[in-house]
């Protein structure tokens, strides 16, 4: 009988899970909330340490008193974070909504079509991605970058936090905006123009290949055996279509989480002009030789926790909504938003209907 922990670090919660395989349960789960701070009008950071301790609080919650036999671990993408030699954080985690790198977005622009940026790496430029977080830091902090010697995402902080190894798994790295769809490896053109280097990222690896185990120093923090295999996961929202069954060319999946993405699949990466001018990226998939199309929008589980926190509604059930009679109490809600972090700054609302 084998119990497997997997751990999802979220935009909302961080989230984990002890599943038996052998019967297809949930043992135990646990979920504590990630842990943001808002600094200003659309930034959002987290403190590595507090990102770390907070997985490490909902390990030991869903491992106490069961056997486990190996950890993997899903994330949100684009997020990271610099480290120096010594393996310590030089700077906490921008939030992969806090859109101050748009300049950093710009600037690449001017230097590449979009379309060669697209053939490349699989993706449209935008502030999410981990390369213009990296560009905004050295441009704004240089003394920082140039003690730099890994940049990781953060579920390849969170392992290296517990095995001392540097890798992440192609989905992750596809998110950075550095990685090369075709090579399955990180991109010369794009390494040369950020001026970062192959040594200063982690090795990329598929989707469940197990990177390391468990140190001692790691065990004595979470309370699981030194040794334990770990594993990469990938993209949450990769990571979830799967489990739905979500790698077969016919399947579509809508995948809602704080973000929403649908998610079709196909066997090659073949980066189509129509799909870039539609919105759509592509990118390697966790499941073996294949990749996925994916279009998405940046919030969706968060308007609806917004939405019910203006409702003053204490559950998730919805159903009182209905019960509004009179037209004018009956709210026309525009979901406009753009950022989590300030989610009602785009949005139209007090709006009435007489219809």
């Amino acid at each position: 009988m084998a119990n497997y922990l997997g751990l999802d670090v979220g935009t909302t919660n961080i989230k984990a899970v002890l599943l038996n395989i052998d019967q297809g349960q949930i043992i135990a789960q646990a979920s504590k909330s990630t842990p943001y701070t808002i600094k200003e009008q659309n930034t959002a950071e987290l403190s590595p340490e507090q990102l770390y301790r907070s997985a490490v609080e909902c390990i030991g919650e869903v491992s106490a008193g069961f056997e486990v036999d190996g950890l993997g671990i899903s994330s949100f993408a684009e997020a990271g974070l610099p480290l120096n030699k010594n393996g310590t954080p030089l700077f906490p985690v921008i939030a992969w909504f806090d859109n101050r790198s748009q300049t950093q977005v710009n600037q690449l622009l001017e230097k590449f079509p979009e379309a060669k940026i697209y053939q490349i790496t699989g993706q449209k430029p935008g502030f999410s991605f981990g390369l213009f977080k990296f560009l905004w830091i050295k441009e704004n902090f240089p003394d920082v970058t140039s003690q730099m010697r890994w940049w990781l995402s953060v579920p390849d902080y969170i392992l290296f936090r517990l095995t001392g190894e540097i890798f992440t798994d192609y989905t992750q790295a596809s998110r950075t905006m550095v990685f090369d769809q075709e090579k399955r490896d990180w991109s010369d053109i794009l390494m040369d123009y950020a001026e970062i280097s192959r040594e200063q990222l982690p090795n990329t690896v598929p989707s469940g290949t197990i990177i390391g185990n468990i140190t001692k120093k790691a065990s004595i923090e979470i309370g699981l055996p030194e040794g334990l295999p770990c594993a990469v996961g990938g993209h949450d929202h990769l990571c979830g279509a799967f489990a739905c069954g979500g790698f077969k060319s016919s399947m579509a999946v809508d995948s809602s989480g704080s973000s929403q993405a649908l998610l079709f699949f196909r066997d090659q990466f073949n980066p189509e002009d129509k799909l870039m001018k539609m919105g759509y990226v592509q990118y390697i998939h966790v499941v073996p030789n294949q990749y996925v199309i994916k279009g998405g929008l940046k919030t969706a589980g968060k308007a609806l926790e917004w939405l019910r926190e203006q409702m003053k509604i204490t559950s998730y059930d919805f159903k009182g909504l209905s019960t509004m009679k009179k037209p004018l109490e009956r709210p026309i809600w525009l979901p406009f938003f753009r950022d989590p972090a300030r989610p009602t700054a785009n949005l139209l609302t007090a709006h009435h209907s007489s219809d």
